[in-house]
């Protein structure tokens, strides 16, 4: 701009209302001036304040947004732990509901077993036994019971010990269970005393009773076979040395044929064991079926 241009004046030479008018006529110049430039360049610059309050409205819009952020990555972290915490609860009590039913089936099942041979026992027994009698109803075949008593087992639990005559009942058990069939069950009533049932045998009853008779028979004779037990301990206090001892025992059957249709299971009970303590009062070592 010209340095002859009136708004180069020193204000200083000026009057009060000669300046307000010069300060004016440079204020439209200066006006003028922006706004052929604006229009030269195409578009409108915000003025400075504007600008200043985008500004301040973007910072304060980024500093909410990153408040919120902030307050959904926590929520997300509290829910990540809540959900790792919930699955080492679920864990945690899905080993323990495991843990309960296996004690509770072992429970079950060592109430129903016998210990020593892992037979099913006289409660096992007292529970299946109508099962076993309906099984023959509903299928109208035979089925037949054996009253079993060893011969002579106090004798030799009383001369060499419990152990022996713990070894002794293990054996005798693992003999009657080659004796019969997988469909059959053999089960110890406790101390010396076991029962056999027979299930599924022919549907005519002499058929039933030559079946079940054979069975007693190889009863009979393998429990009668020598027994090599091994010697541990004390027997009656007195210490023994470690070999194989060499025992024999016979065995007492009494038993009966069933279809299912009798009126008292427990007169059946009754009858297999008066076979098998006839068979006992003549000696023993036999068996005796009635049908």
């Amino acid at each position: 701009m010209p340095r002859n241009d009136p708004l180069d004046d020193d204000f200083d030479s000026l009057d009060l209302d000669a300046a307000k008018t010069l300060i004016n006529r440079k204020i439209s110049t200066l006006s003028r001036q922006l706004a052929t430039e604006k229009e030269g360049l195409g578009f409108d610059f915000p003025s400075y304040n504007v600008l200043r309050q985008r500004a301040e409205r973007a910072t304060a819009t980024l500093h909410l947004r990153e408040r919120k952020l902030s307050r959904h990555e926590s929520a997300i972290r509290r829910l990540q732990n809540a959900i790792r915490v919930l699955r080492r609860t679920e864990l945690t009590q899905a080993k323990d509901i495991s843990r309960s039913k296996r004690d509770l089936t072992q429970a079950k099942y060592q109430s129903l077993h016998d210990p020593l041979t892992d037979l099913p026992n006289r409660r096992f027994f007292t529970e299946h036994w109508p099962m076993a009698l309906s099984t023959a109803k509903r299928t109208l075949k035979h089925g037949a019971l054996l009253s079993i008593d060893l011969d002579k087992f106090k004798l030799v639990n009383d001369h060499w010990g419990h152990s022996i005559g713990d070894q002794l009942l293990i054996e005798v058990a693992a003999r009657l269970l080659r004796c019969v069939r997988e469909i059959d069950t053999v089960y110890r009533l406790g101390g010396d005393e076991f029962a056999v049932v027979l299930a599924g045998l022919p549907a005519a009853r002499a058929d039933a009773a030559f079946i079940t008779q054979r069975v007693a028979r190889t009863i009979v004779h393998d429990v009668a076979q020598s027994y090599h037990l091994q010697t541990v301990g004390k027997a009656n206090e007195v210490p023994i040395s470690d070999r194989l001892l060499t025992c024999t025992i016979s065995a007492s059957v009494g038993g009966l044929i069933f279809n299912g249709r009798e009126k008292s299971p427990g007169q059946l009970l009754r009858r297999a064991d008066e076979a098998m303590y006839d068979i006992k009062r003549h000696g023993g070592n036999g068996m005796l079926v009635n049908h």
